[in-house]
């Protein structure tokens, strides 16, 4: 039994590494994307509709992120 729990433990900190990295490389391609589209168009309007899209797509993510962290304390309190 103690054995199950302390894979369940490494199962834990890798998942919450995992949902680090796939942050920080959402957000990486977020940027590449948003300089790309700056770069090729220079029209006001599709860079505001992309800068907006980016900020949602932030956001979502970290209250994503947030959420999955919650759900696992509580897991872990039960």
């Amino acid at each position: 039994m103690a054995g199950f729990r302390q894979q369940l433990q490494q199962l834990r900190q890798m998942i919450i590494i995992l949902e680090d990295v796939i942050v920080v490389v959402v957000v990486v391609v977020v940027v590449v994307v948003v300089v790309v589209v700056v770069v090729v168009v220079q029209e006001v309007v599709v860079i505001v509709v992309v800068v907006v899209l980016v900020v949602v797509v932030v956001v979502v993510e970290v209250v994503v992120v947030a959420v999955a962290r919650v759900v696992q304390i509580e897991v872990e309190i039960k």
